[in-house]
């Protein structure tokens, strides 16, 4: 039973500084749902965990999808490493596999759109998941925060790039 369901739901989680965003996939191209959720400062981990189990409970996913941390230029906190690889453990735990993508592998997914930013690559999700097209962000000036809707771009990103490179079988 469980190699009919591989990979059937798959939960894309990205970290932001405010909380997280999710998106969830039934299938390449067919986002069930999604969100941002604001964790309030003061025990972020212990909230961006528990936010983690609530979307394991209940979407019941088949395979997490992450940025990997580890990789040769990723830009990340060690809260936010840590973080992540907290994450890895749950889904261990829960018996969930787990995938993580550098943004080079999805900057090469999206290639044919020649990004040159994160922000061209929510253009494109923007053009073919048309259901999160108005929470696309204005493009980021390099003085300005980041605009906490990116970090649902990054999460859609990131379960397009595990799409592409593992079809569903």
């Amino acid at each position: 039973m469980n190699g009919q369901r591989k990979h059937r739901c798959v939960l894309a989680l990205h970290l932001s500084a405010r909380g997280l965003a999710f998106c969830v996939f039934d299938a390449p191209g067919s986002l069930h749902d999604w969100g941002l959720k604001r964790v309030e400062t003061g025990n972020q981990r212990a909230g961006i965990l528990a936010i983690v189990g609530h979307l394991f409970q209940r979407f019941a996913p088949d395979s997490v999808v992450i940025e990997d941390v580890a990789a040769l230029g990723a830009r990340r906190s060690n809260k936010t490493r840590s973080l992540y690889n907290e994450i890895e453990r749950l889904c261990d735990e829960q018996a969930i596999d787990v995938f993580s993508y550098p943004w080079e592998a999805v900057f090469k997914v999206f290639a044919d759109c020649r990004p040159e930013s994160r922000h061209d690559i929510a253009i494109a999700i923007a053009m073919m998941l048309p259901m999160i097209k108005r929470r696309l962000p204005p493009k980021r000036h390099s003085w300005l925060p980041q605009d906490p809707r990116q970090a649902l771009f990054d999460a859609a990103a990131l379960g397009i790039t595990h799409y592409t490179t593992h079809p569903a079988p």
